[in-house]
């Protein structure tokens, strides 16, 4: 193998690997985000939902 051809096999190898890991963290992010938003959005939804007397509570 040439050194030509190993140098440019091991800079591809670093940029995956560096690419990898900026779509792991924005992954991560994005993730973390969304759920947050979603556990917000169904919190604000169980506070504007009127409360039934005698009626169960689903998280109880």
């Amino acid at each position: 193998m040439y050194p030509d051809s190993m140098f440019f096999a091991r800079a591809l190898f670093t940029q995956l690997f560096i690419y990898s890991l900026i779509i792991a963290a924005l992954w991560v992010i994005i993730r973390t985000a969304v759920l947050s938003a979603l556990r917000k959005h169904a919190a604000e939804q169980r506070a504007l939902t009127p409360s039934v007397p005698g009626a169960k509570e689903p998280g109880a």
